[in-house]
């Protein structure tokens, strides 16, 4: 998600691109809005087809987990928070060579940090207060969660919303702060 929406926004930030833009009478907020409208469509069918794959893999299987609802709401709020990271880190990244560097270090810099890689009983205390800072550590917490829970509690609901609502917000933050860096890079070009 994050090479496909970095690729499609580097075009956009081409100076030649930049420069036609800025001639037409859309205002800087109706273009950002336009570009993550499409980026959003864009998350939307990459989190379709992600969802659409173990549905083919595993069939009944898949669609017969209790938790399932819960599983695809957490998807699709980390793939909001992707998006928006995506969105972030294209605001820095005007060279192609540079995204294959910047994705990975952020994408599995926090699958480290976070315990996709690892369980988070092996990662320290310390380690898990500073990736309490990340999206994906609220996305663990929640797969993690539903994992090990057949039927959940009202407690355990409750927690799962608290997570997804943590990450909409990381996923708002991000965003904001992406239009905020993007409108004072187009100010300065």
């Amino acid at each position: 998600l994050c090479y496909v929406i970095i690729t499609i926004m580097m075009s956009f930030n081409n100076p030649e691109v930049r420069s036609r833009i800025l001639c037409t009478s859309i205002s800087n907020r109706k273009y950002n809005l336009q570009l993550a409208l499409g980026c959003t469509v864009i998350g939307l069918a990459v989190w379709f087809l992600c969802t659409l794959l173990p549905i083919i893999l595993y069939g009944k299987t898949f669609l017969a987990d209790t938790n399932l609802t819960y599983y695809l709401i957490n998807s699709f709020m980390m793939s909001l928070s992707a998006l928006s990271l995506a969105f972030f880190v294209s605001t820095f990244t005007d060279k192609e060579q540079l995204v294959s560097a910047v994705v990975n270090v952020v994408s599995l810099g926090m699958s480290f940090l976070c315990g996709v890689f690892v369980n988070m009983e092996i990662l320290g205390k310390s380690v898990q207060k500073i990736a309490q800072f990340l999206p994906v550590y609220w996305y663990e917490i929640s797969n993690n969660l539903l994992n090990n829970s057949a039927v959940l509690t009202q407690a355990q609901k409750q927690l799962l919303y608290r997570n997804y609502g943590i990450q909409l917000l990381f996923a708002a933050a991000i965003f904001c702060i992406a239009l905020v860096v993007s409108k004072r890079a187009r100010q300065t070009a």
